[in-house]
């Protein structure tokens, strides 16, 4: 059976001396009568009701002020029942609405929820990896592992050496993986070319044999940038391709499995070169940069 809804957009809202955050719907007996207002931000949205209107709801229409859980001082659900999202409807907080004080002042900002793009994903990595630059596979099988021994440090222990995983490495602030890549395919440059973002496909910048790991590198467009970050929607596609066009990921994690339209996606390869390692070593031995003279040191080629 259908659960319909009806809700007045225009309820009044009481005045209140206390304002706490939950991220699901929550009563306290701590609460009760002191004019708390509940600030719940769920998936299905951000509401903002008088703890003691939502005890009276829940008071006539559940069973929970009858539980151990409410004697003992407390009662929250994990989701929000459908009949309960029907009471809130007329809390809710629309995306950037400011809240006023009982003078009329602003007293804060909703923050406004994210939108949902699933339904886009696929579409947008499918026009994101046409102008990203990816290592070419014959290119990763010479190299056969990290070009340089280094990781990403903290800013403090930049251009220093360390021991990690014990091996002597340089500590470098996302300069060596650029080298690596654009090097290893024939690019002189040893400067960031403009308009481009490197990034690595895992994230584990702290371990050598991943850091400079031509699989775990790609270059993309600066506007593309944040589609590679975190959680972002690129992330599963780069990390199943490092599996399927290098067999490689990392030693600490798990292959991905195959995303949404993977096999629709059309992916740009730098052109390969007969000898990556032959043009890394000229390039770095002819740089006076400090961080080039402490990997020469550290990779024998002095």
């Amino acid at each position: 059976m259908a659960l319909h809804c009806t809700f007045s957009a225009n309820l009044p809202r009481p005045m209140c001396s206390q304002t706490e955050k939950f991220n699901r719907p929550c009563l306290k007996r701590a609460f009760v009568g002191k004019g708390v207002v509940l600030e719940i931000c769920i998936a299905e949205g951000s509401f903002r009701v008088p703890h003691d209107d939502l005890l009276g709801w829940v008071g006539t229409n559940k069973n929970a002020l009858e539980t151990d859980s409410w004697q003992k001082g407390i009662y929250s659900w994990p989701k929000a029942p459908a009949d309960m999202l029907c009471f809130l409807e007329s809390y809710r907080v629309a995306a950037g609405t400011v809240r006023r004080s009982a003078r009329g002042q602003a007293a804060s900002v909703a923050k406004p929820d994210p939108p949902d793009i699933s339904e886009d994903i696929a579409e947008l990595v499918k026009i994101a990896v046409r102008h990203c630059r990816l290592p070419h596979p014959d290119v990763v099988k010479r190299m056969d592992g990290a070009v340089f021994p280094a990781v990403r440090g903290r800013k403090e222990q930049r251009g220093e050496t360390g021991i990690v995983d014990g091996r002597r490495i340089l500590y470098d602030d996302n300069t060596a993986p650029r080298w690596a890549l654009l090097w290893a395919h024939g690019f002189s440059t040893t400067a960031h070319p403009k308009g481009w973002v490197f990034a690595h496909v895992w994230d584990d910048v702290k371990a050598p044999d991943a850091y400079t790991h031509l699989a775990n590198l790609a270059m993309m467009p600066e506007s593309f940038g944040g589609l590679s970050d975190k959680q972002g929607p690129l992330v599963p596609y780069l990390r199943h391709h490092a599996e399927a066009a290098y067999g490689w990921w990392p030693d600490s994690r798990d292959p991905v499995a195959k995303p949404p339209g993977y096999d629709d996606l059309v992916w740009n390869c730098f052109d390969p070169i007969p000898d990556p390692m032959g043009v890394i070593r000229e390039r770095i031995s002819k740089s006076n940069a400090q961080r080039a003279i402490v990997l020469r040191e550290l990779l024998g080629w002095d």
